[in-house]
């Protein structure tokens, strides 16, 4: 501070006294001397407070003023004061501040009289505008100064302090982690462990401003490398004071053969601080990786023949030896890893193939530990070779990582001796044709084909086939087009210098155009090459048969329900096919093949395929027919389209003929039916049951029943008449021990006129069988009571019946045409199937017979599909006859029907063809009679 003040003071005294001569002769007062100008000033800023905020200062710009003042010099008069020429205001730039347009000296300009000079007690300001060039790192106190110069007037100062805050930046402490224990080599995975490997970054922000943008980068080194799934840079975004967030980095070891340590680094890079600059800092991770072992495998091969190698494989007596051969691998790990399910594979070429027995290609040794060894083998067999040639097999063996290695032995083989074949063949010139028979009069005729062997050795497995290039000429039903020796005579050979004939018995087909057809004949076997032989046969002109095909079906357009069986009536469709030959010729084996359609099955015995009865010549006819059985459907109606291809073997078209049939939905059935074994006698009352089959998913809570007693009916024309006199007498229906002992009886009511009885029963529980009781013991739906009246009154002519004869009363339903609207189940929801039955009432002198405890007659199962055993016994010796009756009485077959001797017997029925409802069985003796019911459930 001495030596500045000093030097001033030089400089003031070297001025003094220019600066007093140009004081005095600018004042042009003579000799008189003027006194010196003095100048001052001060300093003034927009503001003297800077914050930080952001990444800025607030305000970032500030505007200095400098105001200089000429106030001369002490105790002089404005007069005698000097003007103060030349001025200029410099300010000073140190580190914090920066002067915006770069310019430091700035001229004072009068703001009266213009210029740079200021006369006694005049005043001039010049503005600086800065801004901030490095921030601070501390809160504090930056001073701006200004010296103002002049030519003839002592330089002056002034400062302005600026109160400045400290720069908020981030600054950043990492912390890196590997997330394992170690990274090992597992041989068991052929693979370090764990990979990848995980390495996490911990970033907190331990600086007092946020990082922007912030990122974490990995610095790759050429031992590691980056999962493929993971990315090279995990952006943060923003990152407050003190806040920490993580990342994390999968990373792969990269094989090497030694073990090393590696530094992993990652990067931390952020944006923060006075005017947004990034700050940079990194971690690293020390990771050791140990060398990767592996297996290498080591391999000899060999050709052998019971332990002695061998180079040459010899063709000897018409075969190779030696055959089969041996193809011996020794396989060796001399790496430093185990050998995880090493497997070799054999690799042929195209004359070695493996010898009967050998299968497999492909052999599995294991896994093979380090410095072991395995061994496998093959045996193998050449194939014919007509030259000799060298035959290299190789072997790949390799693991379960792909680690692999292969090895080749080679030998030669010898080439066989060979057949050659010379070959003639002959045809017939002309097949002719008779126009009028429309058939070739010389056809079928034979081809010929001699085979002779000039070769050196024998022809192996001799064969020779016949390729005849136009279809109007086939081979005869039965023979191939391929024939071999060995087939035709028992052995396949033919020795040299010697011949073999060959035939082929063929017949000619039909042509608009008389041809030529070309025939080949080629000859074959295992030693020789093939060789060819060509004929050529004129075929003459024939008119071809020409199939026209109609088709009808019975019934014509649809079935119809039959109330009585439930099922469809007719019972099943017949389709017949016509075919006439409208053509020339004749149509040989001709056939109809049938389509099946849904829901159809072909009646027992019949085949899809069926033959015409006969070959059609011209303007021939002939019939086929097939019988269907449809099966009963109840969801929904729909058209059955029988469809035929009929084809003949000499007929190139195959025409189609359709015929449709509706077949409708069956709706929903009972059976219902009375026995026809009813008996009694005079004045007896007699109850009548009504069975019904298995009401179960039938939902069933009403009956509503019409029922006629004392009439005949014509069994053809089934015309009712009224009996000249009563059978029969109604009394009362009765629900007790029956089906619907707890239902109630709506109505019941008898028209003596006619003998017709209508009751209604209805219940608000759904009918049932009762449960685990057997089917013959299961009671009737309900019961009839009637009175035996037994004829006519005492009165009448007829008396002598009432004693001496036997009577009975048929027990019918409404008539077919009225079942549906008389017998309603459920109000008519489901159809009534009916089955009439009969009483028999005798007069006082005749019983019926009855009964007795010891005649025995059950059957089971029942129900039953498709058969069950009627088990039946009698308590003496005599004549028994069991028959079988479906729902309506017609006799179904006759089971027994002979002596039988006291006891117990047994007899198996059948049900196939049946079909599905309610069936009786009656045994019959000369003193017994009983009648039971079963059914047939399919």
């Amino acid at each position: 501070m001495m030596k500045r003040t000093f030097l001033t003071a030089v400089v003031l005294t070297f001025l003094l006294v220019p600066g007093r001569l140009f004081a005095q002769g600018a004042g042009g007062g003579g000799d008189k001397i003027l006194g010196l100008p003095i100048i001052e000033c001060t300093i003034s800023s927009s503001a003297d407070q800077l914050f930080f905020e952001g990444n800025d200062y607030n305000p970032n710009r500030i505007t200095v003023t400098v105001t200089v003042e000429n106030i001369g010099e002490t105790g002089s008069s404005p007069a005698d004061t000097a003007v103060a020429r030349g001025l200029s205001v410099s300010v000073t730039q140190d580190t914090r501040f920066i002067i915006v347009d770069g310019l430091s000296i700035r001229p004072i300009v009068n703001p009266v009289v213009g210029g740079d000079s200021l006369r006694y007690g005049e005043s001039a300001s010049v503005t600086f505008e800065f801004e901030v060039a490095s921030p601070r790192s501390s809160d504090g106190i930056d001073v701006i100064s200004a010296v103002v110069i002049s030519q003839n007037a002592n330089h002056t100062t002034c400062d302005q302090d600026i109160w400045v805050e400290h720069e908020y930046y981030p600054d950043y402490q990492i912390d890196c982690q590997a997330e394992f224990q170690q990274i090992i080599w597992d041989e068991n995975i052929d693979d370090y462990s764990p990979n990848p490997f995980t390495i996490s970054v911990d970033v907190t922000n331990i600086g007092d401003g946020a990082s922007d943008s912030t990122l974490v980068v990995y610095i790759g080194t050429p031992d590691v490398s980056l999962y493929e799934a993971d990315e090279e840079e995990k952006f943060l975004d923003v990152l407050q004071p003190s806040e920490t967030k993580s990342v994390s980095f999968q990373l792969r070891p990269v094989r090497r053969n030694n073990d090393t340590t590696v530094n992993v680094c990652f990067q931390v890079r952020g944006i923060g601080g006075y005017k947004r600059k990034y700050y940079i800092d990194s971690c690293c991770v020390a990771v050791f990786i140990p060398a990767a072992k592996q297996p290498v495998y080591e391999l000899t091969c060999s050709i052998d023949s019971n332990g002695v190698p061998v180079d040459f494989i010899s063709f000897i007596d018409h075969k190779y030896t030696p055959d089969p051969f041996e193809y011996n691998v020794t396989v060796t790990n001399t790496g430093t890893a185990l050998g995880k399910d090493v497997k070799a594979k054999i690799l042929l070429p195209p004359s070695i193939n493996l010898a009967p027995g050998e299968t497999d290609t492909e052999k599995s040794l294991g896994d093979i530990p380090t410095g072991q060894t395995r061994t496998v083998s093959w045996l193998l067999s050449p194939t014919r070779l007509f030259e000799r040639d060298t035959l290299c097999v190789n072997v790949r063996v390799y693991d379960a990582f792909s680690n692999q290695a292969t090895c080749e032995d080679c030998v030669i083989v010898d080439s066989i001796r060979r057949a050659i074949f010379d070959v003639t063949c002959a045809c017939p010139d002309t097949i002719y044709a008779d126009q009028q028979q429309g058939v070739y009069t010389n056809s079928p005729f034979d081809v010929f084909f001699t085979v002779s062997n000039v070769g050196s050795d024998y022809a192996d497995s001799l064969c020779a086939t016949i390729l005849i290039q136009n279809p109007i000429l086939k081979t005869v039903t039965g023979f191939s087009p391929v024939q071999c020796k060995a087939a035709l005579v028992g052995t396949d050979s033919l020795s040299t210098n010697n011949t073999f004939q060959f035939t082929w018995p063929l017949e000619a087909f039909a042509t608009a155009v008389g041809q030529t057809v070309r025939i080949k004949f080629t000859a074959k076997a295992l030693n020789a090459e093939p060789v060819d032989c060509v004929c050529e046969v004129y075929v003459q002109r024939l008119d071809a048969p020409n199939l026209d095909v109609t088709c009808e079906t019975v019934p014509i357009d649809s079935l119809h329900f039959d109330p009585e069986t439930g099922g469809y009536t007719p019972p099943f469709i017949t389709m017949r096919v016509r075919a006439v030959n409208i053509g020339g010729g004749i149509a040989r084996n001709v056939k109809g093949t049938l389509s099946i359609p849904a829901r159809m099955i072909l009646q027992t015995g019949e085949t899809p395929e069926q033959n015409f009865p006969r070959d059609l010549g011209p303007n021939d006819t002939a019939w086929v027919e097939w019988h269907l059985i449809p099966v009963k459907r109840t969801d929904f109606g729909s058209i059955a389209n029988f469809c035929v291809e009929v084809t003949a073997e000499n007929v190139v078209e195959r025409p189609v003929v359709c015929c449709p049939v509706f077949v409708p939905a069956l709706p929903n059935t009972a059976a219902l039916a009375i026995p026809r074994n009813g008996v009694g006698y005079t004045n007896q009352t007699i109850l009548v049951p009504i069975f019904i089959d298995d009401p179960q998913d039938k939902d069933i809570k009403k009956f509503e029943m019409e029922i006629y007693y004392n009439f005949n009916e014509d069994i053809l024309t089934k015309v009712r008449t009224r009996m000249p006199f009563d059978v029969l007498e109604f009394n009362e229906v009765i629900l007790t021990n029956s089906l619907t002992g707890n239902w109630s009886i709506v109505s019941q009511s008898r028209n003596p006129a006619n003998d017709q009885l209508n009751f209604t029963i209805e219940s608000t529980v759904p009918l049932a069988y009762p449960a685990n009781v057997p089917d013959a013991n299961i009671p009737p739906l309900v019961w009839l009571s009637f009175r035996a009246a037994y004829g006519p009154p005492s009165t009448t002519p007829f008396e002598d019946y009432r004693n001496d004869y036997i009577l009975r009363s048929p027990i019918l339903w409404p008539e077919k045409l009225l079942i549906e609207e008389r017998i309603r189940i459920n109000d008519g929801s489901i159809f009534p199937r009916v089955t009439p039955g009969e009483v028999m009432v005798s007069g006082d002198c005749l019983r019926p017979l009855m009964a007795s405890p010891d005649y025995v007659l059950y059957n089971k199962p029942n129900p039953f599909n498709p058969s069950t055993t009627i088990e039946y016994a009698v308590p003496v010796d005599e004549h028994v006859k069991i028959t079988v009756f479906d729902a309506l009485g017609r006799e179904v077959k006759v089971l027994v029907d002979g002596f039988t001797q006291a006891g117990s017997h047994q007899v198996l029925f059948e049900a196939k063809g049946l079909t599905t409802g309610i069936y009786f069985y009656r045994m019959e003796t000369p003193n017994f009679s009983t009648m039971r019911k079963m059914v047939v459930a399919k």
